[in-house]
């Protein structure tokens, strides 16, 4: 109920919120996507670096889609639960990729180690004025600046103080690299702003003390980026093109019915006596 009248449940800020920052990464995804793999072909890029875009890439983007399976399978209840709906399948298969073809925490210690210790760097940021470039920049100085108080990079401290920061700091990276990409492919200011906004409040306490970007701003800026992406809604679904793969039950009524339809009859002889009588 909203001002004493019924409402769709999309209405709800909790149900359209989710759906709006999924949409929004998955476009900026895509554009990152296609950098990055320019990047990672190129022969003149040394290898190290080259490792890093993939690191990156992985890092950030699987922890996206990780995160919106999870959320997203709550938001529609106990059918979220069920494996016929793809949901929270999708997320246990996002959980082994994160672990395939090289673990996502393993290749992050790797890297944050070796650009701390300066054994190569990444490419400058294309906007490094934004939020996302100085959280980054931030992030390995802090790091850096740890290290040096250090004997070097495989003593105790560096386990204790360095090692469980490591994913965070590669997914800042990467949410600078995507932010880029997408700003640079032109993509529309409602997509990037929404990815903004959603991707400072991972790290919300850092923008409070390092760039006293108060939790009050990040909430007004977050809301203000959510009610222009809501008429998109529609519009980004539309979009993405994958309608004609996710035909699964709770997609629509029809769907739902030749589900129920197509389910198996179990009976026992009491129960057809039953049905007699």
């Amino acid at each position: 109920m909203a001002n004493g009248g019924r409402v769709p449940i999309l209405y709800f800020r909790t149900q359209h919120a989710p759906i709006l920052t999924t949409l929004a990464q998955s476009f900026v995804s895509k554009a990152f996507w296609k950098v990055a793999i320019d990047a990672f072909r190129d022969p003149a890029t040394d290898f190290r670096v080259r490792h890093a875009w993939a690191t990156i890439f992985k890092a950030t983007v699987v922890h996206h889609a990780q995160t919106a399976t999870l959320t997203l399978s709550c938001r529609v209840g106990a059918q979220g639960l069920f494996a016929y709906n793809d949901i929270i399948s999708h997320h246990a298969s996002l959980l082994g990729i994160a672990i395939a073809e090289g673990d996502i925490l393993g290749l992050c210690i790797r890297l944050v180690s070796e650009l701390l210790i300066g054994r190569y760097s990444l490419p400058e940021s294309t906007h490094p004025d934004s939020l996302l470039a100085r959280h980054e920049k931030g992030l390995l100085s802090q790091g850096r600046a740890l290290l040096e108080k250090m004997q070097h990079h495989r003593s105790d401290e560096f386990n204790r103080f360095i090692l469980p920061k490591c994913d965070s700091i590669v997914r800042a990276i990467g949410h600078r690299m995507a932010y880029d990409a997408a700003v640079d492919a032109g993509l529309d200011s409602t997509i990037t702003d929404l990815y903004l906004v959603t991707a400072v409040k991972l790290d919300s306490a850092w923008y409070v003390e390092k760039e006293k970007h108060s939790c009050a701003v990040q909430d007004a800026t977050e809301d203000e980026a959510i009610v222009a992406a809501l008429p998109r809604l529609d519009d980004w679904l539309d979009q993405t093109g994958v309608e004609a793969y996710c035909q699964v039950p709770i997609l629509s009524q029809s769907n739902w019915d030749t589900f129920v339809n197509g389910l198996k009859e179990h009976t026992s002889p009491t129960s057809q006596l039953l049905a007699k009588l």
